[in-house]
């Protein structure tokens, strides 16, 4: 931590969002969503270095929800919120994150992978979803596609990263597939 007493000066999980700082984020994310098209190509692309870049621009897209700490919060933001993971999934980009978490000669490529699959895998998290849309954090469609592509594997992998922000941040990546799901523990706890 920044100071040795537990406060990161880097952490966020603390800052209050106000109005004005909440609509620039918003305003930036669809400038970044403008740029999926080719964010995607960068993704699926042989380049490393413009995958990390895109990989990034990433991240700061789907770290929009930090802004928005809580279900009540997103509720005033959902059908944008629904809008950034859509295209995010329509993108079809998920699979190639994963796959990055292999790529052990990047390690920068691989936390910002983690760090997308931590924004990723609790979707948009809205108060009020019907408990039968899709999109219920109970249906899991986030986390189930990271794990039906090995998602846990290879996080559990980067545990044994010799940079020490790769596997503090596996760990976390790990906690949130976990977290509030019993049968989501279990798959991070028997692999």
């Amino acid at each position: 931590t920044g100071d040795g007493l537990g406060f990161d000066p880097n952490d966020s999980s603390s800052t209050i969002f106000t109005n004005e700082q909440k609509l620039k984020r918003v305003t930036e994310c669809k400038l970044l969503l403008d740029k999926m098209v080719p964010m995607a190509a960068y993704i699926h692309g042989n380049d490393k270095n413009n995958a990390l870049e895109a990989v990034k621009a990433l991240d700061r897209l789907l770290s929009v929800c930090e802004v928005f700490r809580t279900p009540e919060e997103r509720y005033e933001v959902g059908d944008f919120l629904i809008n950034v993971f859509r295209r995010v999934q329509e993108a079809g980009v998920i699979l190639r994150v994963v796959k990055f978490l292999a790529v052990n000669d990047m390690p920068m490529l691989q936390y910002h992978s983690l760090r997308v699959l931590s924004w990723y895998m609790p979707g948009p998290r809205i108060a009020h979803t019907p408990p039968d849309s899709i999109l219920h954090p109970d249906k899991m469609i986030h986390k189930q596609e990271i794990v039906r592509n090995n998602g846990v594997h290879l996080m559990k992998q980067l545990l044994n990263s010799n940079v020490h922000e790769v596997r503090e941040q596996a760990a976390y990546a790990l906690g949130k597939l976990a977290s509030h799901h019993r049968e989501a523990r279990d798959l991070v706890l028997d692999s």
